[in-house]
């Protein structure tokens, strides 16, 4: 900045000073001149003096005067002269003054201009200090600035940190609050397990001490009767086809003849189930949609149940005075006996229900599905509550439970067996393929829940000991007679006592009974032939009142109680 303003004034200096340098050198030499003729005025005025005072002839005084008046135009020639270089020398003195008052105006305005060069330079220099000053400042800011982000993304990765730390712990915590509640949720769920099994067992108990009351009677009656001829009755039964019982531990009666033979439904019959508490009650069920309640002792109507839409109906069961029925409507709806009302409508299935069971202490209900899915339903309150939900990569046919409610078992579309444990929802036996075609019915055996009974469309039944976890037990139908269980929805029973099998055939209309305990495998302890058409499904119950234990219906909608 200060060299700029140098240059400037310099670059001024010349354009004003180097104007007047020809017009200095004039003046000298104008003065010069004027010196000159000066010089030569006072030597032609001594040379008038000398002609004055020379020669006095008259020809020296006419030379003189000659010369005289010559020096005399010539001096008047050199006044003007001088005038005119006077003049000259008047109006380049005017200008001399000029130039020297603009000069020294000049020269004061230079002097002004070092003067402000100088201040010039000294706030050059005060600017050079404060621009150092803010460069240090700013190279003080920029690493404050940089130490400032440092420490800005350490505090965001603290930050960070922080959170994830924040994040882990609430997970954790919520973790550890879930674990709580579920032990909770378990333990009160054992508890309250625990006092349904008491219940149950206590039922038991109660039920055992009738049956053994109820044995003991019948023994002391048989041991007391004296009119029936010994040839007529053994402990096996009689020969002439009439009627034959077989007396266990649980009183069996092994059907010879029908009892009751009733027109149930208009249209096909599709299942059949005894009243799993008293036994005196056998409910079925047909494509018309309809529920009916029969009563074993007398073979009449004791109940009609309908639903709201006529979709036919895959499966009932009845237990504890309740009666469930599952539909091709995705629904299974519940009804107390008693009443005769709807008291539940179980809505969650994605496609037709096709089996469905009570509890033993008819609170809960387990479902079974074709959109592969097996439910459990709280049912003891006036609103249901879905329990659980048990997925599988096969549709679901048919379905059971132990006594406790502990254990489910399901037969799916694969012709495999599952089991469930129905507390913590998880599967505790597979065996796939166990048969080449659908499962259709399962059931555990009323006397030993380590077998289950299952029935297949490969025309098969199998009993598998879960133990082994293999089949140990496998009945088909004669080779001289058309299959078994060639049925779309066939089903089997064990007896209550677990010695006997009985299936029906869905062509000719037979019922088969077979002993688990046989050498044979194939060979029928009994064949009834009653039915006029195929049977769809078979019911083995413990008997009520009268005895009577073994129910089946067939495509025709017919009922027989035998």
């Amino acid at each position: 900045m200060e060299e700029i303003l140098l240059r400037l004034i310099e670059a001024r200096n010349s354009f004003e000073t180097y104007g007047f340098i020809d017009v200095y050198d004039a003046n000298i030499s104008l003065q010069k001149r004027v010196d000159e003729l000066e010089s030569m005025c006072k030597e032609y005025e001594r040379q008038m003096l000398q002609l004055k005072g020379g020669a006095a002839d008259g020809e020296s005084r006419k030379s003189s005067s000659k010369k005289e008046a010559e020096l005399r135009d010539r001096i008047e020639k050199l006044q003007d002269q001088l005038n005119e270089r006077q003049k000259a020398e008047l109006e380049n003195s005017k200008k001399h003054t000029k130039i020297s008052t603009e000069l020294s105006e000049l020269k004061e305005l230079s002097s002004s201009n070092d003067l402000i060069m100088k201040q010039l330079r000294l706030e050059h220099a005060q600017a050079n200090e404060t621009i150092e000053n803010l460069l240090s400042r700013i190279k003080e800011s920029e690493s404050s600035a940089f130490l400032l982000e440092q420490q800005n993304s350490d505090l965001k990765d603290a930050i960070l940190k922080l959170q994830d730390d924040s994040s882990n712990l609430e997970k954790l915590n919520n973790e550890l609050l879930g674990r709580f509640v579920n032990e909770k949720e378990k333990q009160m769920e054992e508890f309250n397990k625990m006092n349904i099994m008491l219940e149950h067992q206590q039922k038991e108990i109660d039920m055992l001490r009738s049956l053994r009351r109820q044995a003991d009677e019948q023994v002391s009656r048989l041991e007391n009767t004296s009119s029936i001829p010994k040839g007529d009755t053994d402990a096996v039964g009689n020969t002439d086809g009439k009627w034959e019982k077989k007396w266990d531990s649980v009183s069996v009666s092994v059907p010879s003849k029908p009892k009751f033979t009733i027109k149930a439904h208009l249209s096909d019959g599709i299942c059949v189930r005894y009243d799993g508490s008293v036994g005196n009650f056998v409910v079925t069920a047909g494509s018309d949609g309809v529920i009916h309640v029969w009563d074993t002792c007398t073979g009449q109507l004791n109940a009609t149940l309908r639903a709201n839409s006529a979709q036919p109906v895959l499966g009932v069961d009845m237990n504890g005075g309740l009666v469930a029925g599952c539909s091709c409507d995705k629904m299974c709806r519940i009804w107390n006996l008693k009443s005769k009302r709807m008291i539940h409508q179980l809505v969650g299935h994605g496609s037709k229900v096709t089996s469905v069971r009570l509890s033993s202490d008819a609170k809960s209900v387990l479902t079974g599905s074709v959109d592969r899915t097996l439910k459990l339903w709280d049912v003891s309150r006036n609103t249901y509550k879905q329990l659980l939900t048990l997925n599988h990569d096969s549709a679901v046919y048919g379905v059971d439970m132990t006594s406790d409610s502990f254990t489910a078992v399901s037969g799916h579309l694969d012709g495999g067996l599952r089991c469930w444990d129905t507390r913590s929802g998880k599967r505790t036996l597979e065996i796939s393929s166990i048969h080449t075609d659908c499962v259709t019915s399962v059931q555990f055996d009323p006397s030993n829940f380590t077998q289950i009974l299952s029935c297949s469309r490969d025309s098969t039944l199998k009993i598998v000991d879960v133990r082994k976890n293999d089949v140990v037990k496998v009945f088909g139908h004669p080779k001289t007679t058309p299959s078994v269980v060639s049925l779309l929805s066939p089903t089997a029973s064990f007896s209550p006592n677990g010695k006997y099998v009985a299936a029906g055939s869905g062509s000719t209309g037979k019922v088969f009974i077979w002993e688990t305990h046989a050498d044979s495998n194939n060979a029928p302890l009994k064949e009834l032939k009653s039915h006029e058409c195929g049977v769809e499904a078979v019911a083995w119950g413990r008997g009520g009142r009268s005895g009577q234990q073994v129910a089946t219906i067939d495509k025709a909608g017919n009922l027989i109680l035998w």
